[in-house]
């Protein structure tokens, strides 16, 4: 029911699927067997992202041990590398269903309140790549570098659901583009004339 769920959610969207439905589609010949599963749409959600970002975690946490901290163009490149890969792996053009899964819960504005938000502890590998990337951006300031950041992660998504969709050709391209995309934008000099007191949230 986890992998129907993330397809017909990606397909027709959150609430335009009803947890009646996605028992059919996966055969269950008790209407309530997603609610018995799951209790509410909820917890299917969770549910999936728990299923597909338990193992994607697991690979951030493990590149980031093996990553030195050298400070350089290097260390950004393979933090970088650690955000992109792990969900660029996952994706099989016209096969998957995730990175359009992903788009759709996006839209709603980062699960828009409705949806509890995923455990932390499933985006620590994340949010480790994520601080170290900063500590490399601190001549940044920090409104400008969060706007960057949450820039670059929307971009990783639009590079997933294209590989997704075979608007791009393969996960090699998919995975450089997203890579040498993302570091130009945040290496990037700023013009912007914000305060470094200005402090916002990602």
């Amino acid at each position: 029911m986890i992998i129907v769920g993330e397809r017909l959610i990606a397909e027709r969207g959150i609430e335009a699927v009803s947890l009646r439905e996605i028992g059919a589609a996966a055969g269950q010949r008790n209407n309530s067997a997603a609610q018995y599963h799951f209790a509410t749409k909820a917890g299917l959600v969770a549910a999936i992202y728990q299923h597909r970002m338990g193992a994607m975690n697991a690979e951030r946490h493990a590149a980031l041990a093996m990553l030195p901290a050298t400070g350089d163009d290097h260390e950004m490149h393979a933090l970088v590398d650690v955000l992109v890969t792990p969900l660029i792996a996952v994706i099989e053009p016209n096969v998957s269903w995730y990175a359009r899964f992903l788009a759709q819960l996006s839209a709603r504005g980062t699960w828009a309140g409705c949806y509890p938000t995923p455990e932390r502890s499933l985006q620590s590998g994340v949010w480790e790549a994520r601080r170290r990337v900063k500590g490399l951006l601190s001549e940044l300031p920090e409104a400008v570098l969060i706007a960057r950041l949450r820039l670059a992660f929307g971009l990783i998504l639009d590079v997933a659901v294209d590989l997704e969709r075979s608007f791009i050709p393969d996960k090699e391209i998919a995975r450089s583009v997203a890579i040498d995309s993302i570091i130009a934008l945040l290496v990037g000099p700023s013009s912007a004339h914000v305060s470094h007191e200005v402090v916002a949230t990602a």
